[in-house]
């Protein structure tokens, strides 16, 4: 791990450490000079008490916790000393041979209120056991560091990569129409393909030969790649219901740019959109859809609640849902969504141009929509030497990665929870899984501790790459490529090595200004945005 500082903390980061295994003389040696209690040292009556045995001292496992956190490096460079805990609370009895872990959370940073003063941030920490019972519970302040100056970004980022035991290059069957999309979208009025940057600094400072970042930061205004899904879907359904949108109304759960695309699409059109956001999406993303004469509706819960909520006003109302995820494999409209994103993975080909074609192609995943046009239009394509795609989605929210263990679509482990929201979704797509079953090279996860540091170094290059401003769900595939390339186990997982060439896809830029300009600061290099 990078050294971190102050700048890189925020509410909800995540660091877990590897298990480390409590021995019976270890127990023994504290307990002779700290709690020499007869449960404890193991002398005089141990199996008669409450415990039927020897157990580590609370104190004991309180210390082994903090030693695990220490060792992920989070404090390394930045730790200036704690002023005390609180919520200590045993839970579970730890014994000779237990193997401790420990996850830790910040629930609170706070910037020094007064000039001098000290910055903090309060941590949450939990141990569990190999068996996943927690054993000990507390949180405490700790006083932190501020970045010196000239000290370097950090990009925190943890990987665990998956191989698909069952990838099969061009396997795959057709499911989206890929050339129809091309041909409507690219007709429409103001298209233009989105930039193509080439970033020789960050594949130099990575270990690769090559790396690219297609820009969608400008697509249509919107902001996002969600522009071409959800509007093109919307304008195919009326041609489907005859050409004629009045008293067409198109509904869509969305945590942002999905629900924007399709109230832009209706208004296109001449139709009405209602749009359910989840209890999370900030006001802003709210504000930009309501601009294009959308209903709002904000739902209690997460994507998945806002989902469900959505199709039920649908039915209700007689509403046509645009979704980019449907439980039935055979939905048509998802299809549509997903077809209009091939043009932006299309565009990215044409405008390759590094010697020899990528190798790799890292893309986000929510429900899987987006990743699915990336292989159906590699398949498309027919290349002889197809790149590797290499799946990625937030730990927190999983939903593909338990696809592949289930074999079939299936639900990430709640609580489902990450600050990339467009990547937030707890329920993979049953038809973005028939695409991706077979034809994606492999799957991976990455936390969400990278976010920051990855927005603010694409806006302030470290290695003399152009500035490019990018949103919290645009980078997940840089996060993966940069922790892979780091953890040798993950980079031979996704057969990456000095020779390799990286199509990132940016699908996002700062479609929230105001959460943008918090994690990145004002001068983001590219331009306020």
């Amino acid at each position: 791990m990078d050294d971190l500082y102050f700048e890189d903390f925020f509410v909800g980061q995540v660091f877990e450490s590897g298990p480390a295994i409590l021995s019976g003389e270890e127990i023994a040696a504290f307990a002779e000079r700290y709690a020499p209690l007869p449960y404890h040292t193991g002398r005089g009556g141990a199996e008669g008490s409450a415990f039927g045995g020897v157990v580590a001292p609370g104190y004991q496992t309180a210390a082994l916790t903090f030693g695990l956190f220490v060792r992920t490096g989070a404090l390394r460079a930045c730790g200036m000393g704690s002023p005390g805990i609180d919520k200590l609370r045993w839970l579970a009895p730890v014994r000779a041979g237990d193997a401790l872990a420990v996850k830790a959370e910040i629930v609170e940073v706070s910037p020094a209120r007064v000039e001098g003063g000290r910055d903090a941030v309060r941590i949450a920490y939990e141990t569990s056991n190999q068996r996943g019972e927690a054993v000990m519970t507390l949180t405490s302040l700790h006083f932190v560091r501020r970045r010196p100056r000239g000290a370097p970004e950090a990009l925190p980022a943890r990987v665990r990569a998956f191989a698909n035991p069952r990838y099969e290059p061009g396997a795959a069957r057709p499911v989206f129409d890929v050339e129809a999309a091309s041909a409507e979208i690219t007709a429409w009025p103001g298209y233009a393909p989105t930039p193509l940057v080439a970033l020789p600094g960050l594949a130099a400072a990575l270990g690769v030969d090559f790396a690219a970042w297609k820009d969608e930061s400008g697509r249509f205004g919107l902001g996002s790649f969600k522009a071409l899904g959800g509007a093109y879907a919307v304008g195919s359904l009326v041609e489907r219901h005859g050409g004629d949108p009045g008293g067409l109304t198109f509904a869509a759960a969305t945590d942002g740019n999905h629900g924007r695309s399709v109230a832009w699409g209706a208004r296109r059109c001449g139709a009405k959109a209602a749009i359910f956001i989840p209890g999370s999406c900030s006001p802003a993303r709210e504000a930009a859809i309501a601009a294009f004469g959308a209903r709002v509706a904000r739902v209690d819960g997460g994507h998945s609640e806002a989902v469900d909520a959505c199709a039920r006003a649908a039915r209700e109302h007689g509403w046509i849902v645009v979704a980019d995820t449907a439980e039935d494999p055979a939905d048509p409209v998802p299809a549509l969504v997903a077809s209009g994103y091939s043009v932006m993975v299309g565009e990215a080909l044409d405008q390759w141009s590094a010697p020899g074609p990528p190798t790799h192609m890292f893309v986000q995943a929510g429900v899987g929509a987006l990743a699915a046009a990336v292989c159906e239009t590699l398949r498309a394509r027919r290349t002889a030497l197809a790149p590797r795609v290499v799946v990625v989605e937030p730990e927190g929210a999983a939903c593909l990665v338990a696809s592949v263990r289930a074999g079939r679509a299936a639900s990430a482990p709640p609580p489902v929870r990450s600050v990339m929201a467009g990547l937030d979704c707890g329920r993979a797509s049953a038809q973005a899984w028939r695409a991706l079953d077979r034809s994606a090279f492999a799957f991976a996860t990455v936390d969400d501790g990278g976010v920051g540091p990855a927005m603010r170094l694409l806006a302030r290059s470290p290695y003399g790459d152009p500035p490019i401003v990018a949103g919290e769900s645009a980078v997940a595939g840089l996060l993966a490529l940069a922790g892979a390339m780091a953890d040798p186990e993950a980079r031979r997982a996704l057969a990456l090595d000095r020779r390799s060439r990286i199509l990132l896809f940016g699908t996002e830029g700062a479609t929230d200004p105001e959460i943008y300009r918090r994690m990145v600061g004002a001068h983001d290099g590219g331009g306020s945005p």
